[in-house]
């Protein structure tokens, strides 16, 4: 599936949601029931400068369970390893990430959660979903390159 915007931060919802929209109604098609669904996302959920990061916009568009797992802080202050937004707890800092929810999740549960699947600074469905793009991307890549270079 294509991609028709750029990376522009903060706005990463517009760029990544139809993709992460198809995959989850096509699990959802296979019988997998919404309420079972909780989705980890590489992204903020409500610690974003406007409330709503690409983990929010998700669980409120498609109406399931996100939490959003971000790598750096792109706003709000750090009290504790607790994140506040004007004075609003938003997110937590655990390790080298911070945790905010996106939809249908507190911050005490997604926290509770990210921590049982915490491996290499990154929780591991986070971390295998990376390898895996990382995989698709090189062999994407070796397969653009061969037809070049068999033209």
């Amino acid at each position: 599936m294509p991609v028709n915007f750029p990376y522009i931060s903060t706005y990463l919802s517009f760029r990544e949601f139809p993709i992460i929209e198809k995959v989850i109604n096509d699990a959802i098609n296979t019988g997998i029931e919404k309420s079972k669904i909780l989705l980890m996302v590489d992204g903020n959920g409500i610690l974003h400068e406007r409330g709503i990061g690409i983990a929010s916009h998700i669980g409120v568009s498609l109406d399931i369970a996100t939490i959003g797992i971000a790598k750096s802080l792109l706003c709000g202050e750090i009290k504790d390893d607790k994140v506040f937004i004007n004075g609003r707890l938003v997110g937590e800092k655990i390790e080298k990430i911070y945790v905010s929810p996106g939809h249908k999740i507190s911050l005490e549960t997604a926290v509770e959660i990210v921590k049982k699947f915490l491996k290499y600074n990154v929780p591991e469905p986070i971390r295998m979903a990376h390898i895996y793009a990382n995989g698709m991307k090189n062999k994407e890549i070796r397969s653009s390159t061969l037809i070049k270079t068999r033209n």
